[in-house]
């Protein structure tokens, strides 16, 4: 059985990562008003990654745990917390990428006008 404490802990991490993604969202939303098209292809790309990742984390996490234990670690009872630690992850990696695809696309306008 998995201790409280690191259930709270994954609890927590989910829900930072979702609510730094949501801040985000509204800044990015704000930001990126007048040009939709430039944003739409932004977000696609962030949310592909966090996809693209995700899908490897949880299956190493889901293989590690029955190697290790040589049984499941989250039981049916602790899954809801670990499905809100992958959501929270997931959003953390959305934040991450659409902030390097911002980065990628300030450093290509700027070195076409410069």
């Amino acid at each position: 059985m998995v201790s409280q404490k690191i259930l709270l802990v994954l609890a927590l991490l989910g829900g930072a990562g979702f609510i730094s993604l949501a801040v985000w969202s509204i800044y990015f939303g704000i930001k990126y008003k007048a040009n939709s098209e430039e944003a739409k292809e932004i977000v696609t790309k962030a949310r592909a990654s966090a996809h693209y990742y995700m899908l490897y984390v949880c299956i190493f996490v889901w293989g590690m745990t029955i190697m290790i234990d040589q049984s499941i670690l989250f039981t049916v009872s602790n899954l809801s917390i670990f499905i809100l630690f992958i959501f929270g992850m997931q959003c953390a990696v959305e934040l991450i990428a659409s902030m390097y695809y911002v980065g990628l696309k300030k450093n290509a306008t700027s070195k076409v006008i410069g």
